[in-house]
């Protein structure tokens, strides 16, 4: 265990916020180096269980234990809805071991995380908005006075992809009979989405949507990667796609590709070249300091934004680098509830797709730290499809989460996981599987045509208002894979 720095960031803070869900948070991360070979994540704490609401200059304090291998400290503030929040006389500082420590180690979390069963958990309450909806009844004609009350939700569903296969699966609305109709659906890839319609919005206060899932999800195993992979003179056909500039991802922008050019100046080989982009890609989030107006990765170049922008830039510099990388979007392990997490695969010759973590600029990422939702075709990366959207900033790819094409402002919403933070989707571990690779490999081919066959059926909604595949509760009590296998054959 290495030896830690109790270290805390203070500062004078006052906020003016008023209405539920808006606060100013004070945030504290530490991103340490790599060990064998494997992420490490350090203290992280962004106050988000006692956040800042008074309009009174405060002090407030965040205390993280900075191990010795600690890279970087990064300091924040952020205002989380509207309203307005100043800061004064920060300082960051050592303080002694008897002070409590507020920041909590992600990597302690990652540790413990592993193949077994996860449990994947969206909520989010919709609330209409009773004066649009009455000024958009009265631009329609009487024959189309169904479509004045009616919209649509998109969600898309956990993946059966890599290592990973939904188990269970089950969408609830309520009240029950505000869902008009409810059909999932195939879009690029294989990725699967739930269309759900939604109906009479006029004489509805709230509606509350919530899904839940359990997800298989096996080890990963990088010893097949080989140590040095040269770029081919063409690349498979099913990989190309991902080559492309496009809005959210411009490979092509002079400065990105002249940081390529600096690159492949240095080596043509594929492993060297991803971990020189980490480097650069690391180096370019450190000294970011303005704030994004979008989260393409041009604007990242000198903007700080989330993880979106990051994965946004890291494919860039790749796909100008002559590789071939592309976002996927879900919901990780080793973190608490989010809305959608992004990171990026790089295509290795003699390998395949290779898992890079884009935030924290560090592979390979095992698929037991992320449960998948979205692998990002090139459509998605579009102007007209990744744009600003309602519940979504310009450059989040498509159909990576929550989407409402047609609300056009008639309704609001509030992701209720975290209601507090406005976080609407949570991945955990339930319980983690000791078995041999044959029998994970067997698991997962069986589990993934189980779920092959449901999503290829018709699918209604209960009159309880509910979407179900799988025994929940059994797999619940699952404790081997093999009393996975018996809870499907009750």
């Amino acid at each position: 265990m290495l030896p830690t720095i109790p270290t805390a960031p203070r500062a004078a803070v006052r906020a003016e916020v008023e209405g539920k869900g808006n606060q100013a948070q004070l945030w504290f991360r530490v991103d340490r180096a790599a060990q064998e070979g494997r992420p490490t994540a350090g203290a992280f704490d962004n106050m988000f269980d006692r956040p800042i609401k008074t309009a009174a200059w405060e002090y407030y304090e965040i205390v993280g234990d900075v191990a010795a291998d600690a890279e970087t400290l990064l300091v924040g503030l952020l205002l989380t809805g509207q309203g307005k929040v100043w800061i004064d006389d920060a300082s960051l500082e050592e303080v002694g071991k008897d002070v409590e420590v507020t920041a909590k180690s992600p990597g302690d979390r990652i540790s413990v995380t592993g193949p077994g069963l996860f449990e994947v958990v969206g909520s989010a309450r919709l609330t209409p908005n009773e004066t649009l909806l009455q000024a958009r009844r009265s631009s329609y004609r009487e024959g189309d006075r169904w479509k004045e009350t009616s919209m649509t939700v998109l969600l898309p569903m956990p993946l059966a992809y890599q290592d990973q296969v939904p188990m269970s699966y089950e969408l609830s609305i309520q009240p029950p009979h505000a869902g008009d109709s409810i059909d999932i659906y195939n879009d690029h890839l294989d990725n699967h989405v739930v269309r759900l319609k939604l109906a009479d919005l006029l004489n509805r206060k709230r509606i509350d949507i919530k899904f839940r899932s359990t997800v298989l999800v096996g080890p990963s195993s990088f010893t097949s990667v080989p140590k040095t992979a040269e770029i081919p003179e063409g690349w498979p056909e099913e990989v190309q796609p991902w080559l492309k500039a496009t809005w959210c991802v411009d490979s092509e922008h002079e400065r990105i590709q002249e940081i390529a050019k600096d690159i492949r100046a240095k080596t043509t080989d594929v492993i060297e070249i991803i971990a020189l982009v980490e480097q650069r890609a690391k180096a370019i989030f450190d000294a970011a300091e303005g704030n994004a107006n979008n989260l393409t990765a041009i604007e990242a170049l000198d903007n700080r934004g989330s993880c979106t922008s990051c994965g946004n830039l890291f494919a860039a510099l790749l796909r100008a680098t002559g590789i071939p990388a592309r976002v996927l979007a879900g919901y990780p392990s080793w973190s608490g509830p989010l809305q959608t997490h992004y990171i990026v695969e790089a295509y290795v010759p003699e390998y395949g797709w290779y898992p890079i973590e884009s935030t924290q600029c560090r592979s390979p990422w095992p698929n037991y730290l992320q449960v998948y939702v979205a692998v990002i075709p090139i459509e998605h990366e579009s102007e007209v499809r990744a744009r600003m959207r309602r519940f979504a900033a310009g450059g989040v790819p498509y159909l990576s989460l929550t989407e409402m094409p047609d609300n056009h402002g008639i309704v609001g919403m509030r992701g209720t996981v975290d209601e507090d933070r406005n976080c609407d989707h949570v991945c955990n571990l339930l319980r983690k599987f000791d078995a041999p690779p044959v029998d994970w490999e067997q698991s997962i081919q069986v589990s993934t045509r189980r779920w092959e066959n449901w999503l290829s059926a018709g699918h209604k909604v209960s009159s309880e208002g509910k979407l179900l595949f799988g025994n929940y509760d059994g797999l619940l009590q699952a404790k081997s894979l093999a009393d996975l296998e018996s809870v499907f054959q009750r």
